[in-house]
């Protein structure tokens, strides 16, 4: 008989904690770099709330997943709570319970600065929770990959680098317009991690009634939008080292990243598979991540 702690352990299922911590890092980062400001307690309080929320969102997925699969009288052999016999009762009390948490520090970081945090949260939380949550989700439509990418890969990296500096400088243009270029490789990273799972997801998210944007373009064309899109964010890091709010360490370390980046892009074209294809793009997005972050401590060290 199969542990039941394990299955539950496997749904909270810790590895995408990733794309939080890393655009939590970096926007901590970033405004030591342009600002020369940091706000420990703000920091913290931002990486719990974006933590559990991930964590909420990892088995809200599963269990939406499991509820839907039910619906269509499809059976789900990778799906946990079916692998495990989880308790659906205590899966939804531990959703309900990492939301529960996340939020009291959302609302306290809310209360430290200002109403537009309280906007961006409030887009956020909206995106995170609708994305798997009831029948028509957000996933299961062609904006799943763009909503998330500006609420994870922007989103977590906007609000962090504010919250270093609300105390001295305003939220105004200036600060945000370099902020969206500085984001542009995380975004992109966020975008195609959730292509890559629908490009490998595609013939069963039909079966499951998904129509993803994948099932618009079609396999082919969506692995171009992938390479679209990671050229867009390379594309923003070149402007953003040019008006000076990244260091040229970073950009050199993301060209010296990009053969790898390529090679990886044309696996997927050639072979969908959500063993290999998607772990190498998941891989390439933690280079990209780390390089970008290794680029910035290089810099404020040397």
């Amino acid at each position: 008989m199969k542990n039941k702690k394990d299955g539950y352990l496997e749904l909270v299922d810790p590895k995408p904690l990733i794309n939080t911590f890393a655009p939590w890092l970096l926007g901590i980062l970033y405004t030591l770099y342009n600002y020369h400001l940091f706000n420990l307690w703000l920091s913290i309080e931002m990486l719990i709330a974006s933590a559990f929320l991930q964590l909420a969102l990892n088995l809200n997925d599963d269990f939406w997943d499991n509820r839907r699969s039910e619906a269509l009288g499809i059976d789900d052999p990778q799906n946990p709570i079916n692998t495990y016999d989880l308790s659906k009762k205590v899966v939804l009390s531990l959703i309900l319970s990492f939301l529960a948490i996340s939020m009291v520090f959302a609302f306290a970081i809310g209360f430290q600065t200002n109403l537009i945090i309280w906007l961006v949260g409030i887009f956020c939380y909206s995106v995170a929770i609708g994305y798997s949550t009831g029948r028509h989700s957000i996933s299961g439509t062609p904006f799943g990959e763009g909503l998330s990418g500006i609420a994870m890969g922007f989103g977590i990296f906007f609000v962090t680098a504010f919250l270093n500096i609300n105390h001295v400088l305003p939220l105004d243009w200036n600060f945000t317009w370099k902020a969206i270029l500085a984001s542009g490789v995380g975004v992109a990273c966020t975008f195609n991690l959730l292509l890559a799972n629908n490009i490998c997801d595609a013939q069963p998210d039909i079966e499951h009634g998904r129509h993803t944007i994948v099932s618009y373009l079609g396999v082919k064309n969506s692995c171009w939008l992938m390479a679209i899109v990671y050229l867009a964010g390379y594309i923003a890091s070149i402007f953003a080292t040019i008006v000076g709010c990244i260091p040229w360490t970073v950009l050199i370390i993301e060209f010296l990243l990009l053969p790898y980046l390529i090679k990886q892009v044309r696996f997927i074209f050639q072979k969908q598979s959500k063993q290999i294809s998607f772990i190498k793009i998941l891989n390439t997005n933690i280079l990209l991540s780390f390089g970008q972050i290794l680029g910035l401590v290089i810099w404020l060290l040397v």
